[in-house]
Parts: C-alpha cells; sequence; structure tokens
C-alpha cells in the first residue's frame, strides 16, 4: 500500500515537469515564431533566395521590404561586401516559394519607402518569358534620392535665377554707363529742346486761332457757299439722278457693244499694214523698189534731171517749140547759163554713181 502510494507520487512529478518542459519550449518556438513574423519571415513556408549587386545601397539594412507593385512578398536577410573588393555591394532577399515568376530582365530597385528615408527594394518586372532560378542575381539599381530629386528640380530654376542676376548685373551696366555726365548732359538739352518746341507749338496754336478769329467772315462765307451748293444738289437731285441714269445707259450701251469684233477688225487691219511694211522693207512692190532699190531712185532722178534740162532748152531756146516767142533779157541767159552748167554735173555724177553700182 506504501509502495502503490509512492509510485502514484513519482507519476505525478513526472507529468509536472514534463508540462513544465512543455511549455518552455512552446513558449521559445512562439517567441522565435513571433521574432520572425515580426521581420516578415514565415519560418514555416518555404523560402527562394535571390542576390542583386550596388555601387551603393542608400541605408538599406537587413529586414527591409522586397515589394512587387507594392505588395510585400520579401525581405532583405543578408547585406556583405562584394569580394572583388571593388567596393560594390552584395544584397541577399528571400521571397516565399512559388509567390511571383520573375524573368531575367526583372530589375531590384532601392527606393525611398516613405518620407522619413526608410528604405525597401521594389521588384520591377520586365517582359522577359525566360525565368529566374532560386539564387540567381538580378540587376540592381537605386533610385534617385529625395534630396537628389530636388537638387534635379531646383537645378533648372537655381540657373536660371543666376542667368536672371547676370542680366540684372548687365542692366545695371549699361544703365551706369549710360548715365554718365556727358549723357545725363544731353538728356537736360534734350529737354530743354522738347520744351523750346512746346513754346514754339503753342505760338503756332495761337497764331491759328488769331487767323481763324481774322477770317472767320471769309470761312462763315464758304461754308454758305457750301451750303448753297448742297442746297443745289438736293433741289435739282431729279436732274442730277437723270444724268446719272443716262451716264448708266451710256456705260451699258458701251458694255454691249460688241468690242470683240471692233478689236479683231483693228487687229486684222493692223496685221495688213505689217504685212504691207514688211514687204516695202524687203523690196516687193513699186514702194518698196523706190525705198530700197537705189538704181529706181537714181533712175527718177535722171529723168527728173533730164526733164529739168529740157524745160531749161525750151527756156533757152523757144523758138525750137513755140514760134514768135519774145527774146529775153542776157542775165536771164546767163544765169540759166549757170543753172543748166550745175545741173550737166549733176547729171554726170547720178550716171558716174549709177555705173559704179551696176558695175558692183
Amino acid at each position: 500500500m506504501i509502495f502503490s502510494d509512492n509510485q502514484k507520487d513519482r507519476d505525478l512529478n513526472i507529468s509536472k515537469e514534463t508540462k513544465i518542459g512543455t511549455i518552455i519550449v512552446l513558449a521559445v518556438v512562439l517567441l522565435i515564431w513571433g521574432l520572425n513574423f515580426l521581420k516578415g519571415k514565415n519560418i514555416f513556408a518555404p523560402e527562394t533566395e535571390f542576390i542583386a549587386i550596388y555601387p551603393r545601397i542608400s541605408s538599406l539594412v537587413e529586414g527591409n521590404p522586397v515589394y512587387i507593385n507594392g505588395y510585400r512578398v520579401g525581405q532583405v536577410t543578408k547585406i556583405r561586401f562584394h569580394p572583388d573588393s571593388l567596393g560594390q555591394i552584395v544584397v541577399r532577399f528571400s521571397m516565399a516559394k512559388g509567390t511571383f515568376p520573375l524573368g531575367d530582365d526583372t530589375k531590384a530597385m532601392i527606393y525611398s519607402a516613405d518620407l522619413l528615408g526608410s528604405k525597401a527594394i521594389e521588384l520591377v518586372l520586365g517582359s522577359s518569358n525566360v525565368f529566374v532560378q532560386p539564387g540567381d542575381t538580378l540587376q540592381g539599381t537605386v533610385e534617385m534620392e529625395l534630396a537628389d530629386q530636388v537638387n534635379a528640380q531646383i537645378k533648372p530654376l537655381k540657373d536660371k535665377s543666376l542667368e536672371l542676376i547676370q542680366s540684372i548685373d548687365e542692366a545695371v551696366r549699361v544703365v551706369q554707363t549710360i548715365l554718365d555726365d556727358e549723357v545725363v548732359e544731353s538728356i537736360g538739352s534734350g529737354f530743354e529742346s522738347f520744351q523750346r518746341s512746346l513754346v514754339k507749338f503753342e505760338r503756332i496754336s495761337t497764331n491759328m486761332d488769331n487767323l481763324v478769329a481774322s477770317n472767320m467772315g471769309k470761312l462763315d462765307d464758304i461754308f454758305s457757299k457750301v451750303q448753297s451748293i448742297t442746297t443745289t444738289f438736293n433741289n435739282n437731285s431729279e436732274a442730277l439722278t437723270n444724268v446719272i441714269q443716262n451716264l448708266s445707259a451710256i456705260s451699258d450701251s458701251i458694255a454691249k457693244a460688241d468690242f470683240a469684233t471692233t478689236l479683231n477688225n483693228i487687229n486684222d487691219a493692223l496685221n495688213a499694214t505689217s504685212d504691207i511694211m514688211m514687204k516695202i522693207n524687203n523690196g516687193d512692190g513699186t514702194m518698196g523698189l523706190l525705198l530700197n532699190d537705189d538704181k529706181l531712185y537714181n533712175e527718177l532722178t535722171m529723168a527728173a534731171i533730164d526733164l529739168n534740162m529740157l524745160l531749161l532748152d525750151m527756156r533757152l531756146n523757144p523758138g525750137k517749140y513755140v514760134p514768135l516767142k519774145r527774146r529775153r533779157k542776157v542775165k536771164e541767159l546767163e544765169r540759166d547759163s549757170i543753172f543748166l552748167w550745175k545741173m550737166m554735173n549733176v547729171n554726170d555724177q547720178i550716171i558716174d554713181k549709177t555705173r559704179r553700182d551696176t558695175a558692183q
């Protein structure tokens, strides 16, 4: 009886130790799970790890989240320097296995997740159909920080402000150059000239007022005559209307006239005249020969000379042609003899010229 009671107490003690141990183990497990849960890591779900290499990470630390289109899919697990000793940084981040397939052109971009400067990684998906495997390296990029973005936005404004300040400085220099003593003196002289011009204009206006006042009667007479002419026009409006109608009828008649036929006739006449003048210039016809053929001109000249000699012979020897003609005075005979001699010389010259032209 005593032995059975001791056995029961031993079994009860063992069960208490087991319970305490079990509770401690569960507490540790819950603690570890809770810590990893707070870090965004599920120790009960399998994960895949990827690598990205950056020239700088802008204060990225282990445990920072990883997003795809704003949805958290993992976290940064390890950050180390690259073993090539060039200063590049290797960042490892994990994702729950099977979360989302990543193409080989996916970029892991470090960016500012909030205004306080907390960093995160955004996986910028590409269009490639070739997917990466766990442990592969993605292309790493770093977004421009807020200060850099502000500087990039302010830089154009800063440049324009500097240009504006330089322009103002140049304008001030120009004004200073303009407003030297000589220029100021010239400006003063210009104002004085302008003032004198105003005085002259005032005198001219005064003279015009006096001229108008002195000729007011003439102006009244002119205006009255103009009014009289206007009244006359008004009183004879019917006659003026008839005149205008007549002029309109004349213009209509002129417009209806067959100007085309008249112009064609004039054109034909001008063409015929042009043909005649062309023939004359070419030496066709009597008129053309007369104007262009020296031979005909010379023959006509010789005929005229022969006629003059005949008439002169009739004057010198009227008895040959008209009987019982009175004799003339001696002076008239001498004059006629001299004229005959001159005409004979001219006739000889014309005959010689005609022979030379014929020989040519």
